[in-house]
């Protein structure tokens, strides 16, 4: 039996998108967040006497890593070290192998090369094979499958791998792969980097992301950490380790049956989430009710107010959305139901809004900051839009 943690994505050297006016000290929780996540899982390492532990790809957030990163990661490898706990890691799309590394890790630690290696991991009753490769740049986008076969020797066999499922589109395509491919190799344990949501794709054999150890900004929502895997021939168990010190959550708050400003605020209250780990809160307001029109008409002073109500030390309202529909009434204006029929098939289909947004995309000085739009910034897009022209329809009609 083998007893290991298994983490990527540590990032370390990453910048967390912070909301404007937090506290100075919720601020260096911030900037520190990344290296209190790892030395968390470093802590637990020692403390269940694990006997190796994986690390999946992305140690650092940048290829230039930072001396301050690299030296951070040095001392927590010595802590692994004098515990008699060995690492085994491959670097990834954000910080592809080199050998010029600043920073001398202690010996305990193997960085699999980009050529890739076999290592042999030798337990009391048992012998684990390790497979693994680097990337050796950041785009990466041939196929993973042949740097992994599998020896004919008795033993446990893992891989460890910093890529993409084919059919996920979160992340670049690096490294591709399939589930079957994977499971054509034969390995038993697949230790997946690169999506930073915690996933299982099989059981048998497990093929596993942990998820990044510390979201980075609101769509990485939920706790994060790594997972204590204990392996036998016959079953792999997987333990989840939290290990995030600031936590990103969504909350979805209803307005069917709110008639006033103060059943807004109650409902909206009832729904945070009541932590000891710092939060900050992405509030989306939802369905249709009468104080839609309200809501759209006073949004900046909105999220203001809502900031003001909740925030606390560690508990930030850090955006605000407004998903909501006026109440459905009989419409007498063919143009409002034109714009709704309009809104509704863009939304359907949104290959025509993509085409007129191309030129814009294209121009030189919006595509340093913006790559695209995903289908959720579209519904946003619109709906936003389907809000203001009914908004100038309705005022036109009550002039």
């Amino acid at each position: 039996m083998a007893v290991f943690i298994h983490c990527a994505d540590l990032h370390l050297d990453r910048g967390i998108q912070a909301p404007d006016n937090i506290s100075r000290e919720l601020e260096n929780k911030l900037a520190r967040a990344a290296y209190a996540a790892f030395s968390t899982i470093c802590s637990e390492a020692v403390n269940r006497s694990v006997d190796f532990m994986i690390i999946s790809g992305d140690l650092y957030h940048h290829e230039e890593r930072s001396i301050h990163a690299q030296w951070f990661f040095k001392k927590q490898m010595e802590k692994l070290e004098k515990a008699g706990i060995h690492v085994y890691a491959v670097h990834g799309n954000h910080d592809p192998f080199t050998n010029e590394e600043a920073v001398q890790l202690p010996e305990n630690v193997h960085i699999f090369p980009p050529e890739g290696d076999v290592i042999i991991h030798e337990l009391a009753e048992e012998k684990v094979f390790l497979y693994g490769f680097s990337y050796p740049e950041k785009a990466y986008t041939a196929s993973p499958i042949p740097m992994f076969n599998k020896r004919n020797e008795e033993g446990l066999h893992i891989a460890i791998l910093h890529g993409q499922e084919s059919s996920q589109e979160t992340h670049e395509p690096y490294a591709p792969f399939t589930v079957q491919e994977l499971k054509n190799t034969g390995m038993d344990y697949w230790a997946l980097g690169h999506i930073h949501e915690h996933q299982v794709l099989s059981r048998n054999p497990a093929i596993v992301y942990p998820g990044c150890i510390q979201g980075g900004h609101r769509k990485e929502t939920g706790e994060k950490g790594a997972c204590l895997v204990t392996m036998s021939r016959e079953e792999t168990d997987l333990d989840f380790i939290q290990s995030s010190k600031v936590i990103w959550t969504r909350a979805e708050v209803p307005i069917e049956r709110a008639e006033t400003f103060n059943d807004l605020i109650l409902q909206a209250g009832r729904l945070l989430p009541v932590t000891e780990t710092a939060v900050f809160c992405s509030m989306e307001f939802q369905g249709r009710g009468n104080l839609h029109y309200w809501m759209h008409r006073n949004k900046k002073e909105l999220h203001g107010l809502l900031r003001e109500e909740f925030d606390q030390d560690e508990l930030i309202v850090e955006s605000m959305k407004l998903k909501t529909k006026q109440p459905l009434v009989e419409s007498h204006s063919e143009l409002a139901e034109d714009i709704q029929k309009i809104t509704a098939e863009l939304k359907e289909d949104s290959s025509e809004l993509t085409e007129y947004l191309r030129s814009l995309l294209e121009h030189p000085s919006i595509r340093r900051h913006l790559n695209g739009f995903q289908k959720e910034e579209l519904e946003d897009i619109l709906n936003q839009a389907e809000t203001n022209l009914l908004l100038a329809v309705q005022e036109e009609e009550n002039r």
